[in-house]
């Protein structure tokens, strides 16, 4: 009976656990009361999906920086889940007024940055006992929130993102 209670137990405590895209819409709604959010895109990238994009990838140029990373980022990934939210009621002026702080249990910041409007953030929740990490990226500006969950190789997959951020900042 004890097995019983504590396999009951376990299944709920799995179920209860809500995703870093349910947890940013909900702290969405929480700093910013009169947006509607509305989920208008999500894309689930798993093994045959990672092997077209390879595949595509090569065929890409070879001198080009941006697909040079992309392709590293690829390489180092194993999954990933790309969900685009449109939101409608937010102004400019509300959404500049109101930080949004988003910090979702287990994850590290990485980085933030905030430019044109818009708010980025790079955050990681490390590898732990043979599995995979988990980077997770999301821009938010007064009219959409974009998130990126990529699980795979960790180091890798972070030091991709990282330059990608530092080629952004210097270009601008």
């Amino acid at each position: 009976m004890k097995t019983l209670a504590l396999l009951l137990a376990l299944v709920a405590a799995g179920c209860a656990t809500r995703s870093p895209f349910d947890l940013a819409v909900g702290d969405v709604r929480r700093t910013y009361p009169e947006a509607h959010v509305a989920l208008q895109t999500q894309v689930n990238v798993g093994y045959f999906t990672r092997g077209l994009a390879l595949s595509a990838l090569a065929m890409a140029g070879r001198g080009d920086e941006d697909l040079r990373q992309v392709r590293g980022l690829v390489r180092a990934m194993q999954g990933a889940r790309i969900r685009r939210y449109a939101l409608t009621g937010l102004d400019s002026a509300t959404f500049a007024a109101r930080p949004f702080r988003f910090a979702p249990a287990g994850f590290e910041p990485v980085a933030r940055v905030r430019s044109d409007g818009d708010r980025m953030w790079v955050m990681g929740r490390p590898s732990g006992r043979g599995r995979p990490g988990t980077v997770l990226v999301g821009v938010f500006s007064p009219h959409e929130l974009l998130m990126v969950e990529v699980t795979g190789n960790y180091e890798r997959m972070l030091a991709a993102v990282q330059d990608g951020v530092a080629r952004h900042a210097a270009q601008r």
